[in-house]
């Protein structure tokens, strides 16, 4: 029975993990190798063509505003296939607001990245998230080719370390004009992202990184069976031993458990056994 539940959580693990679905879009997995240092390049971007599955020209940089951020951002260099950024410290060299930015720009040909309705958000595969201090948010500014006088932007925060993979999502349908007004992209249309961690009044020693695996277009909510299969086998697991004590009383709390889950990962807003 242990070994047949191992089985099983191992099975729902790899459901459940981060990976491509079938209409995914890889906007970048990180095997164009680029580096961009500060204070050395500050501001400058480094430019690399042909990346990921739209062929995008791709530019990073570290930006800085009245600071001089300590760092290096590389992509398949200090780690293969990931991009990793590293900020020491921001140092102050003026007055006025401190600010400061790891970014990376992506430039293709109009696109649907939707898949013809089945993708949803953007998606950041993180490896790590580390540090005490962590940016005010990390950004993502869209153009698209249906709006050409128009862009529109989402903030992810707060940021909060963790050294886990883990995934981050920017849903299409919760993005704003810049400037914060009601308005979405037209994500069939979709020519440019620009993103950007964004430290906004930070200065002083930082310690701070980022790793991340991929960058893709997809499906926001996790498919169902890969996290049902996670819990339900979490669940026989911890309450096996009560069995024992009443098989029928386990059994409807499995399926209790069972549709609770299911409403969770389709997005449904019911949380009831019903």
């Amino acid at each position: 029975m242990r070994y047949a539940l191992s089985a099983i959580l191992l099975c729902a693990a790899t459901c459940c993990a981060p990976c491509c679905a079938l209409a995914d879009i890889v906007l970048d997995e990180f095997i164009d190798a680029a580096m961009a240092t500060s204070p050395a390049m500050e501001n400058n971007f480094v430019e690399t063509i042909n990346v990921g599955d739209l062929s995008s020209q791709r530019r990073i940089r570290i930006a800085g505003s009245a600071v001089d951020p300590i760092g290096q951002f590389d992509i398949n260099v200090s780690s293969a296939g990931r991009m990793t950024i590293q900020i020491d410290e921001i140092r102050r060299t003026s007055a006025g607001l401190p600010l400061s930015a790891p970014q990376f720009n992506y430039y293709f040909n109009p696109t649907d990245v939707t898949e013809d309705g089945k993708n949803d958000a953007i998606l950041f595969d993180f490896v790590e998230l580390v540090g005490d201090v962590q940016p005010t948010f990390l950004r993502a500014i869209v153009a698209d080719n249906t709006h050409l006088t128009s862009s529109f932007e989402i903030r992810l925060e707060p940021l909060v370390a963790n050294p886990f993979h883990h995934t981050l999502t920017a849903r299409f349908d919760e993005f704003t004009f810049r400037g914060g007004s009601p308005g979405l992209p037209d994500p069939t249309t979709l020519k440019q992202i620009n993103f950007d961690f964004f430290f906004l009044g930070h200065h002083g020693e930082l310690n701070w990184s980022a790793r991340l695996e991929r960058i893709r277009f997809g499906v926001a909510v996790p498919e169902p069976s890969g996290i049902l299969l996670l819990f339900v086998a979490s669940a026989v697991w911890s309450g096996s031993f009560r069995f024992r004590k009443g098989a029928r009383h386990v059994s409807q709390e499995l399926m209790c458990m069972a549709r609770v889950l299911f409403h969770v990962s389709t997005g449904d807003r019911n949380r009831s056994c019903e």
